[in-house]
C-alpha cells in the first residue's frame, strides 16, 4: 500500500497527475494594497525610476514577498552582503531594483525604508558594492 502512495507522489511531482481538473475555475488570490504602498512602489521619484518599477515587475513589496519568511543573521562575515538598512546579513532572495541596480535586504520591511530614502534623499544611496562586509 505504501508503494502505491509513493508512486502516486512521484507521478504528481512529475506533473502526470494534475492537482486540479483542467476545467476547474479558481479564484485568483487578491492582496489588499494600501495607498501608501502603491505610492511608495508604483510612483517614481529621486533614484527610483519608471525603469525600476518595471524591473520590479510593477509589484509592491507585499505582492512580491507575500509568502516570504525572514531569517535574520546579525553576524555577517567578511565578504557577505549586508542589508543597507539593518546592517545584518542580506538574503539573496530578498532583492529590489533601485536606480537600475539590484540591492539585497535582510527582510522585505527594510525595502520600504530604502525605497523611501531613494525617493526623498537619493544622495544617501550608495552602489550595491558599498554594502559588503569588509571586516
Amino acid at each position: 500500500m505504501q508503494w502505491i502512495i509513493k508512486f502516486c507522489l512521484v507521478l504528481l511531482s512529475l506533473g502526470f497527475i494534475p492537482l486540479q481538473a483542467k476545467n476547474a475555475k479558481t479564484k485568483p488570490l487578491t492582496i489588499e494594497i494600501s495607498e501608501y504602498e502603491k505610492e511608495l512602489y508604483l510612483t517614481p521619484a529621486g533614484k527610483y525610476t519608471l525603469d525600476d518599477i518595471a524591473a520590479n515587475e510593477n509589484l509592491t513589496r507585499s505582492q512580491k514577498f507575500r509568502d516570504y519568511v525572514s531569517a535574520h543573521n546579525p553576524q555577517p562575515k567578511k565578504g557577505d552582503t549586508i542589508c543597507p538598512i539593518s546592517s545584518t546579513k542580506a538574503n539573496s532572495s530578498c532583492t529590489w531594483t533601485i536606480g537600475g541596480k539590484s540591492y539585497q535586504f535582510c527582510c522585505p520591511s527594510c525595502i520600504d525604508e530604502f525605497v523611501s530614502i531613494a525617493k526623498k534623499s537619493p544622495e544617501q544611496i550608495q552602489d550595491p558594492d558599498y554594502y559588503i562586509m569588509l571586516k
